[in-house]
């Protein structure tokens, strides 16, 4: 995963959805973002050599464009990405505006706010839509707080992710559960 909020993300979403099971089968971690993630897919083959017998699953941000791979036990996903969202990047997509709005009541520091307004480009008026970003310095604030007040129903989009998790394990998934 490209970011240490990320798994603390997925750690919550497992324990509220039960879907500990699923993370027991994998080694979470985080990368330190896009950019890390990629090198690992070029030093695949060294990756690889350590243990092969292990799938690796890289898991990239829903703003990240790229094709879907699967090159012998190693994974390329991006995490499903929710449409007509305020927030367009990072994990913080699969929260629902309500629940964000809720973050934002307590601390309205966690999220910046670009309002909806118009721009002239070229002589042509455009619409630029309302748009929501995570403070970058409050990234970690955030994830505390949602982890710390998040309900089930908050975390519920997460299950996109485990979803994609569970479909690249396959059977050790279902042994697991069965």
């Amino acid at each position: 995963m490209e970011g240490k909020t990320d798994v603390q993300y997925l750690r919550k979403a497992a324990e509220l959805l039960d879907k500990e099971s699923v993370l027991q089968m994998v080694d979470l971690r985080e990368v330190g973002g896009q950019r890390e993630l990629r090198n690992m897919r070029t030093n695949q083959l060294r990756i690889r050599r350590v243990d092969t017998a292990k799938k690796v699953i890289l898991l990239y941000d829903c703003e990240v464009k790229f094709t879907p791979s699967d090159d012998g036990g190693f994974f390329e996903r991006v995490i499903p990405y929710q449409e007509s969202h305020p927030i367009r990047k990072g994990i913080e997509n699969l929260f629902t505006k309500e629940t964000l709005e809720r973050a934002r009541a307590d601390k309205s520091a966690f999220i910046d706010v670009e309002r909806e307004h118009t721009k002239v480009e070229r002589g042509e008026e455009k619409t630029i839509y309302e748009e929501w970003t995570v403070n970058k310095d409050e990234k970690t604030n955030l994830c505390d707080w949602l982890c710390a007040n998040g309900t089930k129903e908050d975390f519920q989009r997460f299950q996109s992710v485990f979803e994609v998790l569970e479909e690249i394990l396959g059977a050790d998934t279902e042994q697991a559960s069965g």
